[in-house]
Protein backbone atom coordinates (compact mmCIF):
# COMPACT_ATOMS: atom_id res chain seq x y z
CA UNK A 1 0.00 0.00 0.00
CA UNK A 2 1.40 3.81 -0.84
CA UNK A 3 2.54 5.57 1.95
CA UNK A 4 -0.86 7.24 3.60
CA UNK A 5 0.16 10.55 4.27
CA UNK A 6 1.31 11.82 0.84
CA UNK A 7 -1.77 10.75 -0.24
CA UNK A 8 -4.48 13.14 2.16
CA UNK A 9 -4.72 16.22 0.99
CA UNK A 10 -6.98 19.16 1.66
CA UNK A 11 -10.88 20.09 1.31
CA UNK A 12 -11.03 22.66 -1.40
CA UNK A 13 -12.39 25.58 -0.06
CA UNK A 14 -15.72 25.57 -2.58
CA UNK A 15 -16.87 22.63 -0.57
CA UNK A 16 -16.48 24.63 2.67
CA UNK A 17 -18.36 27.39 1.24
CA UNK A 18 -21.49 25.15 -0.58
CA UNK A 19 -21.70 23.92 3.41
CA UNK A 20 -21.54 27.39 4.80
CA UNK A 21 -25.20 28.42 3.69
CA UNK A 22 -28.32 26.57 5.34
CA UNK A 23 -32.12 27.23 5.31
CA UNK A 24 -34.47 25.65 7.70
CA UNK A 25 -35.46 23.07 5.32
CA UNK A 26 -31.81 21.95 4.47
CA UNK A 27 -30.89 21.82 7.98
CA UNK A 28 -33.62 19.24 8.41
CA UNK A 29 -32.53 17.39 5.54
CA UNK A 30 -29.23 16.91 6.73
CA UNK A 31 -30.80 16.10 10.63
CA UNK A 32 -32.38 13.43 8.42
CA UNK A 33 -29.32 12.40 6.25
CA UNK A 34 -27.54 12.29 10.33
CA UNK A 35 -29.88 10.20 12.18
CA UNK A 36 -29.83 7.35 9.87
CA UNK A 37 -26.35 7.17 9.82
CA UNK A 38 -25.54 8.23 13.34
CA UNK A 39 -29.05 7.18 15.08
CA UNK A 40 -31.49 5.33 13.45
CA UNK A 41 -31.13 1.41 15.06
CA UNK A 42 -30.94 -1.50 12.57
CA UNK A 43 -28.34 -2.25 9.49
CA UNK A 44 -26.69 0.26 7.80
CA UNK A 45 -25.35 0.01 3.84
CA UNK A 46 -23.67 1.41 1.52
CA UNK A 47 -24.05 1.48 -2.33
CA UNK A 48 -20.87 3.11 -4.19
CA UNK A 49 -20.61 3.40 -7.84
CA UNK A 50 -17.85 4.84 -9.91
CA UNK A 51 -18.40 8.75 -9.37
CA UNK A 52 -17.57 7.95 -5.86
CA UNK A 53 -13.58 8.03 -7.25
CA UNK A 54 -13.64 11.00 -9.39
CA UNK A 55 -12.61 12.80 -6.63
CA UNK A 56 -9.48 10.74 -5.74
CA UNK A 57 -8.92 10.96 -9.70
CA UNK A 58 -10.10 8.17 -11.48
CA UNK A 59 -12.76 8.21 -14.23
CA UNK A 60 -16.54 8.14 -14.42
CA UNK A 61 -17.20 5.35 -16.91
CA UNK A 62 -17.94 7.57 -20.04
CA UNK A 63 -14.70 8.21 -19.44
CA UNK A 64 -13.28 5.20 -18.94
CA UNK A 65 -15.06 3.79 -21.91
CA UNK A 66 -13.30 6.31 -23.95
CA UNK A 67 -9.90 5.61 -22.65
CA UNK A 68 -10.11 1.73 -22.76
CA UNK A 69 -11.50 1.63 -26.31
CA UNK A 70 -9.20 4.23 -27.66
CA UNK A 71 -6.16 1.42 -26.70
CA UNK A 72 -7.68 -1.13 -28.63
CA UNK A 73 -6.18 -2.01 -32.63
CA UNK A 74 -8.55 -1.28 -35.52
CA UNK A 75 -10.06 -4.58 -35.81
CA UNK A 76 -11.03 -5.12 -32.33
CA UNK A 77 -12.55 -1.51 -32.00
CA UNK A 78 -14.57 -2.28 -34.86
CA UNK A 79 -16.25 -5.06 -33.28
CA UNK A 80 -16.85 -2.58 -30.04
CA UNK A 81 -18.43 -0.30 -31.97
CA UNK A 82 -20.42 -2.63 -33.86
CA UNK A 83 -21.72 -4.29 -30.49
CA UNK A 84 -22.11 0.18 -29.02
CA UNK A 85 -24.42 0.54 -32.62
CA UNK A 86 -26.34 -2.84 -31.61
CA UNK A 87 -27.17 -0.80 -27.82
CA UNK A 88 -27.97 1.87 -28.89
CA UNK A 89 -24.87 4.12 -29.21
CA UNK A 90 -23.44 6.08 -31.45
CA UNK A 91 -19.43 5.11 -33.01
CA UNK A 92 -17.90 8.79 -32.63
CA UNK A 93 -19.03 10.47 -29.35
CA UNK A 94 -18.25 7.63 -26.83
CA UNK A 95 -19.15 9.88 -23.83
CA UNK A 96 -22.78 9.86 -24.73
CA UNK A 97 -25.12 8.50 -23.63
CA UNK A 98 -23.48 8.04 -20.08
CA UNK A 99 -25.58 5.00 -19.50
CA UNK A 100 -23.98 3.38 -22.21
CA UNK A 101 -19.83 2.46 -22.03
CA UNK A 102 -17.64 -0.18 -21.78
CA UNK A 103 -19.39 -2.69 -19.10
CA UNK A 104 -22.43 -2.33 -21.46
CA UNK A 105 -20.02 -3.38 -24.42
CA UNK A 106 -18.13 -6.37 -22.17
CA UNK A 107 -21.43 -7.74 -20.90
CA UNK A 108 -22.55 -7.92 -24.54
CA UNK A 109 -19.09 -9.83 -25.33
CA UNK A 110 -19.26 -11.91 -23.06
CA UNK A 111 -22.49 -12.87 -23.66
CA UNK A 112 -21.19 -13.58 -27.27
CA UNK A 113 -18.37 -16.11 -25.73
CA UNK A 114 -21.05 -17.50 -23.80
CA UNK A 115 -22.67 -18.86 -27.24
CA UNK A 116 -19.78 -20.03 -29.24
CA UNK A 117 -18.73 -21.78 -26.24
CA UNK A 118 -21.80 -23.32 -26.29
CA UNK A 119 -21.60 -24.17 -29.87
CA UNK A 120 -18.29 -25.74 -29.47
CA UNK A 121 -19.47 -28.00 -26.51
CA UNK A 122 -22.05 -29.25 -29.41
CA UNK A 123 -19.29 -29.72 -32.01
CA UNK A 124 -20.78 -26.83 -34.45
CA UNK A 125 -17.11 -24.82 -34.72
CA UNK A 126 -19.51 -21.49 -36.41
CA UNK A 127 -18.23 -18.38 -35.46
CA UNK A 128 -20.50 -15.29 -34.23
CA UNK A 129 -21.99 -12.97 -36.86
CA UNK A 130 -21.82 -9.36 -35.61
CA UNK A 131 -23.83 -7.18 -38.38
CA UNK A 132 -24.24 -3.25 -37.43
CA UNK A 133 -26.83 -0.63 -38.52
CA UNK A 134 -24.48 0.94 -40.36
CA UNK A 135 -22.31 -1.62 -41.82
CA UNK A 136 -23.35 -3.70 -44.70
CA UNK A 137 -21.05 -6.68 -44.37
CA UNK A 138 -21.07 -8.83 -41.09
CA UNK A 139 -17.75 -9.67 -39.10
CA UNK A 140 -17.50 -12.74 -38.19
CA UNK A 141 -16.06 -13.36 -34.29
CA UNK A 142 -14.20 -16.50 -33.51
CA UNK A 143 -14.64 -18.18 -29.75
CA UNK A 144 -11.04 -17.43 -29.41
CA UNK A 145 -11.31 -14.09 -30.49
CA UNK A 146 -14.23 -13.53 -28.46
CA UNK A 147 -12.35 -14.66 -25.27
CA UNK A 148 -8.92 -12.54 -26.50
CA UNK A 149 -10.87 -9.36 -26.72
CA UNK A 150 -12.91 -9.78 -23.23
CA UNK A 151 -9.12 -10.04 -21.63
CA UNK A 152 -7.59 -7.41 -23.34
CA UNK A 153 -10.57 -5.20 -22.61
CA UNK A 154 -10.26 -6.23 -18.82
CA UNK A 155 -6.39 -5.36 -18.65
CA UNK A 156 -7.00 -2.07 -20.50
CA UNK A 157 -9.61 -1.43 -17.85
CA UNK A 158 -6.42 -2.19 -15.20
CA UNK A 159 -3.92 -0.08 -16.95
CA UNK A 160 -6.23 3.21 -16.19
CA UNK A 161 -7.43 1.85 -12.54
CA UNK A 162 -4.20 1.00 -11.33
CA UNK A 163 -2.52 4.07 -9.92
CA UNK A 164 -1.49 5.59 -6.95
CA UNK A 165 -5.36 8.20 -6.27
CA UNK A 166 -4.48 12.06 -6.35
CA UNK A 167 -6.03 11.97 -2.67
CA UNK A 168 -7.91 9.90 -0.24
CA UNK A 169 -8.21 12.16 2.29
CA UNK A 170 -12.26 12.19 1.13
CA UNK A 171 -12.69 8.57 1.49
CA UNK A 172 -10.76 8.47 5.14
CA UNK A 173 -13.06 11.29 6.36
CA UNK A 174 -16.15 9.28 5.02
CA UNK A 175 -15.02 5.98 6.30
CA UNK A 176 -13.68 7.79 9.66
CA UNK A 177 -16.99 9.65 9.93
CA UNK A 178 -18.98 6.21 9.38
CA UNK A 179 -17.23 4.16 12.09
CA UNK A 180 -16.77 6.50 14.89
CA UNK A 181 -16.52 5.21 18.03
CA UNK A 182 -19.87 5.00 20.39
CA UNK A 183 -20.52 8.15 22.14
CA UNK A 184 -23.54 9.55 24.82
CA UNK A 185 -26.66 9.39 22.54
CA UNK A 186 -25.64 7.40 19.64
CA UNK A 187 -26.78 3.50 19.88
CA UNK A 188 -24.52 0.82 20.74
CA UNK A 189 -23.00 -1.70 18.03
CA UNK A 190 -25.53 -2.24 15.56
CA UNK A 191 -23.72 -4.58 13.54
CA UNK A 192 -21.09 -4.57 10.71
CA UNK A 193 -21.35 -1.37 7.90
CA UNK A 194 -22.05 -3.12 4.78
CA UNK A 195 -20.17 -1.76 1.82
CA UNK A 196 -21.61 -2.83 -2.05
CA UNK A 197 -19.22 -1.45 -4.48
CA UNK A 198 -19.75 -1.60 -8.19
CA UNK A 199 -16.06 0.00 -8.46
CA UNK A 200 -12.50 -1.98 -9.85
CA UNK A 201 -10.76 0.14 -7.42
CA UNK A 202 -9.32 -0.56 -4.10
CA UNK A 203 -9.91 2.69 -2.46
CA UNK A 204 -12.49 1.66 0.06
CA UNK A 205 -10.02 -1.30 1.09
CA UNK A 206 -7.50 1.70 1.77
CA UNK A 207 -10.06 3.72 3.62
CA UNK A 208 -10.88 1.07 6.08
CA UNK A 209 -7.22 -0.37 6.46
CA UNK A 210 -6.16 3.41 7.03
CA UNK A 211 -8.99 4.37 9.83
CA UNK A 212 -8.09 0.99 11.19
CA UNK A 213 -11.25 0.20 11.18
CA UNK A 214 -11.85 -4.43 10.93
CA UNK A 215 -13.04 -5.24 7.79
CA UNK A 216 -13.55 -8.74 5.54
CA UNK A 217 -14.00 -8.43 1.89
CA UNK A 218 -14.22 -12.15 1.71
CA UNK A 219 -10.62 -12.61 1.18
CA UNK A 220 -7.97 -13.92 3.98
CA UNK A 221 -4.66 -12.94 3.86
CA UNK A 222 -3.00 -9.09 3.53
CA UNK A 223 -1.52 -7.95 -0.56
CA UNK A 224 -2.00 -11.33 -1.04
CA UNK A 225 -5.36 -13.10 -0.42
CA UNK A 226 -6.95 -15.96 -1.20
CA UNK A 227 -11.14 -16.69 -1.15
CA UNK A 228 -12.94 -17.50 1.86
CA UNK A 229 -16.46 -15.94 1.97
CA UNK A 230 -17.04 -17.54 5.55
CA UNK A 231 -15.79 -14.38 6.43
CA UNK A 232 -18.67 -12.83 5.46
CA UNK A 233 -20.80 -14.56 7.96
CA UNK A 234 -21.18 -13.05 11.47
CA UNK A 235 -20.51 -15.52 13.95
CA UNK A 236 -19.52 -15.11 18.19
CA UNK A 237 -15.98 -15.38 16.44
CA UNK A 238 -16.11 -13.23 13.63
CA UNK A 239 -17.23 -10.06 14.10
CA UNK A 240 -16.07 -7.18 11.50
CA UNK A 241 -16.87 -3.46 12.13
CA UNK A 242 -17.27 -3.62 8.32
CA UNK A 243 -18.20 -6.00 5.19
CA UNK A 244 -16.71 -5.41 1.44
CA UNK A 245 -18.88 -6.90 -1.00
CA UNK A 246 -16.94 -6.19 -4.61
CA UNK A 247 -20.02 -6.62 -6.61
CA UNK A 248 -18.20 -6.69 -9.96
CA UNK A 249 -14.88 -7.67 -8.58
CA UNK A 250 -11.55 -5.68 -8.60
CA UNK A 251 -8.61 -5.00 -10.87
CA UNK A 252 -5.82 -7.60 -8.02
CA UNK A 253 -8.19 -10.13 -8.42
CA UNK A 254 -7.02 -13.02 -10.48
CA UNK A 255 -8.65 -16.42 -11.12
CA UNK A 256 -7.14 -20.02 -9.24
CA UNK A 257 -7.82 -22.33 -12.09
CA UNK A 258 -7.71 -25.32 -10.18
CA UNK A 259 -9.45 -24.29 -7.42
CA UNK A 260 -11.81 -21.89 -9.59
CA UNK A 261 -12.04 -19.70 -6.73
CA UNK A 262 -10.45 -15.68 -6.52
CA UNK A 263 -6.73 -14.77 -5.74
CA UNK A 264 -6.09 -11.50 -4.73
CA UNK A 265 -2.63 -10.43 -6.08
CA UNK A 266 -1.48 -6.92 -5.22
CA UNK A 267 2.15 -7.41 -7.12
CA UNK A 268 3.11 -8.65 -9.52
CA UNK A 269 3.60 -12.62 -9.43
CA UNK A 270 4.91 -14.81 -11.81
CA UNK A 271 2.57 -17.66 -12.18
CA UNK A 272 4.59 -20.71 -12.46
CA UNK A 273 6.82 -19.33 -10.16
CA UNK A 274 3.84 -19.03 -7.41
CA UNK A 275 3.46 -22.48 -8.33
CA UNK A 276 -0.60 -21.91 -8.75
CA UNK A 277 -2.94 -22.21 -12.11
CA UNK A 278 -3.68 -18.87 -12.49
CA UNK A 279 -5.41 -17.02 -15.06
CA UNK A 280 -3.89 -13.82 -16.82
CA UNK A 281 -7.58 -12.77 -16.99
CA UNK A 282 -8.17 -10.21 -13.79
CA UNK A 283 -11.43 -10.61 -12.31
CA UNK A 284 -14.17 -7.98 -13.08
CA UNK A 285 -17.15 -8.85 -13.99
CA UNK A 286 -19.25 -6.39 -15.94
CA UNK A 287 -23.05 -4.98 -14.95
CA UNK A 288 -25.22 -7.50 -17.10
CA UNK A 289 -23.16 -10.89 -17.12
CA UNK A 290 -25.42 -13.85 -15.98
CA UNK A 291 -23.90 -15.02 -13.10
CA UNK A 292 -22.98 -18.86 -12.84
CA UNK A 293 -25.65 -19.90 -10.19
CA UNK A 294 -23.04 -21.71 -8.00
CA UNK A 295 -21.21 -20.91 -4.72
CA UNK A 296 -18.14 -21.19 -6.34
CA UNK A 297 -18.80 -18.25 -8.43
CA UNK A 298 -17.59 -15.06 -6.18
CA UNK A 299 -19.72 -12.77 -7.91
CA UNK A 300 -23.28 -15.26 -7.90
CA UNK A 301 -22.57 -15.88 -4.18
CA UNK A 302 -21.51 -11.90 -3.51
CA UNK A 303 -24.79 -10.97 -5.09
CA UNK A 304 -26.80 -13.60 -3.10
CA UNK A 305 -25.60 -11.94 -0.13
CA UNK A 306 -26.35 -8.58 -1.50
CA UNK A 307 -29.51 -10.09 -1.58
CA UNK A 308 -30.69 -11.68 1.44
CA UNK A 309 -28.66 -8.91 3.56
CA UNK A 310 -31.06 -6.28 2.01
CA UNK A 311 -34.39 -8.79 2.42
CA UNK A 312 -33.51 -9.24 6.16
CA UNK A 313 -36.38 -8.84 8.66
CA UNK A 314 -35.91 -5.41 10.74
CA UNK A 315 -34.87 -1.35 10.03
CA UNK A 316 -31.93 -0.99 7.55
CA UNK A 317 -30.72 2.34 6.02
CA UNK A 318 -28.63 1.78 2.83
CA UNK A 319 -26.90 5.27 0.93
CA UNK A 320 -26.83 4.86 -3.01
CA UNK A 321 -24.51 7.09 -4.16
CA UNK A 322 -21.96 7.51 -7.21
CA UNK A 323 -24.33 5.47 -9.37
CA UNK A 324 -26.60 6.03 -12.10
CA UNK A 325 -28.71 2.87 -11.97
CA UNK A 326 -26.97 1.45 -14.90
CA UNK A 327 -27.12 -2.12 -13.61
CA UNK A 328 -30.11 -4.05 -14.32
CA UNK A 329 -29.02 -6.93 -11.87
CA UNK A 330 -28.32 -4.57 -9.17
CA UNK A 331 -31.75 -2.43 -9.63
CA UNK A 332 -33.81 -5.47 -9.66
CA UNK A 333 -32.21 -6.43 -6.05
CA UNK A 334 -32.91 -3.10 -4.99
CA UNK A 335 -36.58 -3.10 -6.41
CA UNK A 336 -37.64 -6.81 -5.06
CA UNK A 337 -36.20 -5.72 -0.99
CA UNK A 338 -38.12 -2.17 -1.71
CA UNK A 339 -41.02 -3.66 -3.20
CA UNK A 340 -41.92 -7.40 -2.24
CA UNK A 341 -39.79 -7.85 0.52
CA UNK A 342 -42.66 -7.92 3.55
CA UNK A 343 -40.25 -8.31 6.59
CA UNK A 344 -37.59 -5.86 5.74
CA UNK A 345 -38.28 -2.07 6.78
CA UNK A 346 -35.36 -1.23 4.15
CA UNK A 347 -35.26 2.64 3.98
CA UNK A 348 -33.34 3.96 0.75
CA UNK A 349 -31.57 7.13 0.22
CA UNK A 350 -30.35 8.01 -3.10
CA UNK A 351 -27.65 11.06 -4.09
CA UNK A 352 -27.87 11.60 -8.08
CA UNK A 353 -25.89 13.95 -9.85
CA UNK A 354 -27.13 13.20 -13.24
CA UNK A 355 -28.61 15.56 -15.05
CA UNK A 356 -32.08 13.81 -15.77
CA UNK A 357 -33.43 11.95 -13.25
CA UNK A 358 -32.87 8.29 -13.62
CA UNK A 359 -35.92 6.35 -14.77
CA UNK A 360 -35.55 3.82 -11.87
CA UNK A 361 -35.47 6.30 -9.18
CA UNK A 362 -38.60 7.93 -10.72
CA UNK A 363 -40.32 4.91 -10.62
CA UNK A 364 -39.81 4.53 -7.03
CA UNK A 365 -40.81 8.00 -6.42
CA UNK A 366 -44.13 7.97 -8.49
CA UNK A 367 -45.25 4.23 -6.49
CA UNK A 368 -47.16 4.95 -3.69
CA UNK A 369 -45.52 1.81 -2.15
CA UNK A 370 -41.77 2.45 -2.63
CA UNK A 371 -42.67 6.15 -2.32
CA UNK A 372 -42.51 6.05 1.33
CA UNK A 373 -39.35 4.35 1.56
CA UNK A 374 -37.31 6.62 -0.81
CA UNK A 375 -35.75 9.52 -0.26
CA UNK A 376 -34.17 11.09 -3.72
CA UNK A 377 -31.69 13.35 -2.96
CA UNK A 378 -31.20 14.81 -6.50
CA UNK A 379 -28.69 17.71 -7.51
CA UNK A 380 -31.47 20.33 -8.31
CA UNK A 381 -34.36 18.66 -6.23
CA UNK A 382 -35.35 16.95 -2.98
CA UNK A 383 -37.93 14.07 -3.50
CA UNK A 384 -39.56 12.66 0.12
CA UNK A 385 -42.36 11.52 1.83
CA UNK A 386 -42.13 14.81 3.91
CA UNK A 387 -43.70 17.67 2.31
CA UNK A 388 -41.01 19.92 4.29
CA UNK A 389 -38.13 18.27 2.55
CA UNK A 390 -39.59 17.93 -0.96
CA UNK A 391 -38.47 20.96 -3.08
CA UNK A 392 -36.56 22.71 -5.35
CA UNK A 393 -33.08 22.28 -3.83
CA UNK A 394 -29.50 23.20 -5.73
CA UNK A 395 -26.77 21.31 -4.37
CA UNK A 396 -23.44 19.20 -4.53
CA UNK A 397 -24.18 15.92 -2.12
CA UNK A 398 -24.16 13.62 -4.88
CA UNK A 399 -20.45 14.90 -5.25
CA UNK A 400 -18.52 12.42 -2.73
CA UNK A 401 -16.35 14.78 -1.22
CA UNK A 402 -19.36 17.16 -0.35
CA UNK A 403 -21.19 14.16 1.37
CA UNK A 404 -17.70 13.29 3.13
CA UNK A 405 -16.85 17.06 4.32
CA UNK A 406 -20.40 16.80 5.61
CA UNK A 407 -20.11 13.94 7.57
CA UNK A 408 -16.75 14.92 8.85
CA UNK A 409 -17.37 18.19 10.03
CA UNK A 410 -20.60 16.50 12.19
CA UNK A 411 -19.13 14.17 13.50
CA UNK A 412 -16.00 16.76 14.79
CA UNK A 413 -18.59 19.45 16.33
Amino acid sequence: MMAALDIIERTSAPIQQHLASITMNEDKLYQTIFQNIFERPGRLSFLIGSGCSVCAGYPMMPELTNSVIGKLDNGEKEIILRVRELQGGGRTNLLKPRTLHIESHLSELVDIASILSRRNRLGADIPYSLSSPQSKDPIEITSDQAVALITKIKSNICLDLNKAPKTLKHHTDFVRSVHQPVRDGKPEYRGPVDYYSLNYDPLLEHALSLCSVHYTDGMIGGRTGYWDPSTLDISSSNKPQARLYKLHGSIDWKHDSDKRTPIRLSDPINHAECGLNLSDEVLIYPASTKYKETQQDPFALLFDKFRKNLSRPGPHTIFVMGYSFGDDHVNRVLNDCLTFSSSSDLFLIALSGDDVLPAQLKSWSDNPTTSQRVLVIHKDHVISKDPDLCKDFKNSMFRFEVFSKLLHDRTID
